[in-house]
């Protein structure tokens, strides 16, 4: 399903029906899809491995992806890199998602400036890159308890916590 919908900004039809059980990629699959906005809570994600830039500069789009009887699973996703960058509406809670495999959350909500959820649940001690998380998120107000919640010992690319927001 990589890139299925890049560009397409324009689209917004429902897809919650799809059978997502086998899918590993959904990296870009919305990527520009600026107008869509369906609910996507049912899709089963249990194999999925990248969700790079799935909803990079989706601008309408703010639905729950929290797990609805388990199918919306993290688990097994190793790059969110970029997965909200420029979702200008998104501010839905993720504090349920297993995030233990990531190893990438760069840019993850960079320039997504509506989002103000708090993740302290998240599990971040396996994440390798965390640069410019939430650069230009201004309305992401948990910073301090991110500081004291979050393990960042095995990221290499910031020196510290504050990295995250420039």
């Amino acid at each position: 399903m990589k890139a299925m919908f890049q560009m397409a900004r324009l689209f917004d039809q429902p897809l919650d029906k799809w059978d997502t059980s086998s899918v590993k990629d959904m990296s870009h699959m919305f990527e520009w899809a600026k107008s869509f906005n369906q609910p996507l809570n049912m899709w089963n994600t249990w194999n999925v491995e990248s969700m790079e830039a799935m909803f990079f500069g989706a601008e309408s789009f703010n639905r729950s992806l929290n797990a609805y009887a388990n199918e919306w699973n993290t688990s097994k996703v190793k790059d969110m890199s970029y997965m909200f960058c420029e979702a200008i509406s998104f501010d839905q809670p993720l504090v349920k998602w297993d995030i233990s495999k990531v190893e990438n959350i760069s840019h993850m909500f960079d320039s997504a400036t509506s989002f103000n959820q708090p993740l302290v649940n998240w599990d971040t001690s396996n994440i390798k890159e965390m640069r410019a998380m939430f650069h230009d998120a201004y309305e992401f107000s948990f910073k301090e308890l991110l500081e004291d919640s979050w393990d960042i010992s095995s990221v290499s690319d910031i020196n510290s916590i504050n990295d995250i927001f420039k």
